[in-house]
């Protein structure tokens, strides 16, 4: 009993530390569980300090994902819509998200001026209460006034806001698309165009790029103390261009939409680019400095685990944005000696006038444990 009791407590504990002091409520997914039989309780481990970075709650969770732990979660209605609306509406938030989202056309230009429908927060927690609690998330969803329809889905860190996943019911339309309504080629409802296109990765480079764009938006990059890694990356994405440039793939035309083996296609040049590029870093390094001194030069990029080196993390993580579909790009991010996922995808191609819809953005293994983004 008293390892339950512990566990409800540090649950509760976890609503209230934002600031939030309202009455808990489990939801059911969370309460039809039984734990089993546990040594006594530490009583300190439910006062742990929950974890304020970024990054090292990303690995927290990566490296338990791995090692298949049991996640839950529970959930509470907020209703403090004035103090929410004010966060929404803050220049970090925009710049830091909104803006980057709106150059990949993702989101509309108005931003997220729309009436809240719903705020809820939502805790992750494992039934192994010395781990802590995972994330403290806020769950809203904007709706517009008029029609009372979801306009947007968000999925951020309470209080501090890093975004963790978005879903959209509407982007803005393919930049493309004047052009080709132009040449007579887009008079069709038939005439459709699939994610790659939308996003504009007609080179095979443009996939590496979107890949470092999304991961320092997003992945974590930009905090203090993990910076550091984009030296490495910057490197990398540099070899990339140099390497597309020698062998004629920097003109190379990718393809947009087909079959399977099309795609398959894809992904193999994709992967056999990473290869070759890591292949030649590796003796670069080692030629002018000796082998000892490349093992050296590519350690340190994970900096979670020292018997990681960077060229491991590289190996295991190809820095690149990889179609999984016409409609799905999956980007692998390392945290860690583990990785997650974040993915951009579209429910169908899209059909003149080709405007983008029912997208979802984000890191598939934490939104997918939220029941709104699985509606």
């Amino acid at each position: 009993m008293l390892p339950v009791l512990a566990l409800a407590l540090l649950v509760a504990l976890a609503f209230f530390s934002p600031r939030w002091l309202f009455f808990l409520q489990d939801r059911k997914q969370c309460s039809d569980f039984v734990l089993s039989e546990r040594e006594k309780v530490d009583a300190a481990a439910l006062s742990t300090n929950y974890e304020t970075s970024f990054n090292r709650r990303m690995i927290n969770f990566a490296q338990d994902l791995t090692a298949q732990t049991n996640f839950f979660v529970a959930s509470q209605e907020l209703y403090d819509y004035d103090t929410l609306r004010q966060f929404l509406d803050s220049n970090e938030l925009m710049d830091d998200y909104y803006d980057p989202l709106s150059d990949l056309m993702l989101i509309r230009d108005e931003g997220f001026s729309y009436d809240i429908g719903c705020w809820k927060q939502y805790i992750i927690y494992s039934d192994d209460y010395t781990k802590g609690v995972y994330f403290i998330l806020w769950y809203v969803e904007l709706q517009n006034a008029d029609s009372g329809e979801t306009a947007y889905k968000l999925l951020m860190e309470a209080d501090s806001g890093e975004l963790y996943a978005l879903w959209s019911a509407r982007g803005t339309q393919w930049t493309g698309a004047s052009q080709a309504i132009a040449a007579g080629k887009a008079l069709s409802d038939d005439t459709t165009i699939s994610l790659n296109t939308f996003l504009g990765l007609d080179r095979y480079r443009s996939y590496f790029s979107v890949w470092s764009g999304l991961f320092y938006y997003f992945g974590g990059l930009r905090e203090n103390g993990f910076d550091n890694k984009m030296a490495y990356y910057d490197v990398y994405l540099e070899e990339i261009w140099s390497w597309t440039d020698s062998h004629q793939l920097v003109e190379a035309a990718v393809p947009s939409y087909g079959d399977e083996a099309a795609l398959a296609q894809l992904r193999e040049t994709l992967l056999m680019v990473h290869q070759a590029v890591l292949n030649r870093l590796w003796v670069n390094v080692a030629d002018e400095n000796g082998e000892n001194a490349a093992a050296d030069a590519w350690a340190g990029l994970d900096g979670e685990n020292e018997e990681d080196s960077g060229w491991e993390v590289l190996e295991r993580c190809p820095p690149v944005a990889m179609p999984e579909s016409w409609n799905r790009l999956e980007c692998v991010f390392p945290y860690g000696n583990s990785s997650l996922c974040f993915s951009i995808q579209l429910s169908d191609v899209l059909r003149y006038p080709w405007f983008s819809h029912d997208i979802t953005i984000g890191f598939d293994e934490i939104y997918s444990l939220i029941p709104e983004f699985q509606e």
